[in-house]
């Protein structure tokens, strides 16, 4: 019995996002959406705020992750 699975789909590959796009090109547009999102994030913060202090703060929310739990509470 041959499974299919594991097999290629060459009509998948083909309507795949990546298609037809250079690395550099999938980069590049990478790039510019992160820059629309601090855009949308940098209009909802307060008025004022400079668009480095919102990079810098969206970084530090980003660096924070899941921490670990303090152990005297397990």
């Amino acid at each position: 019995m041959v499974s299919d699975a594991f097999r290629r789909d060459a009509a998948t590959n083909a309507s795949r996002p990546t298609r037809g796009r250079t690395a550099e090109q999938r980069i590049a547009e990478a790039l510019r959406m992160g820059e629309a999102c601090l855009d949308v994030y940098l209009a909802a913060l307060p008025a004022g705020t400079t668009r480095e202090e919102a990079r810098a703060r969206a970084a530090r929310i980003k660096r924070r992750g899941r921490r670990r739990s303090d152990a005297s509470l397990s």
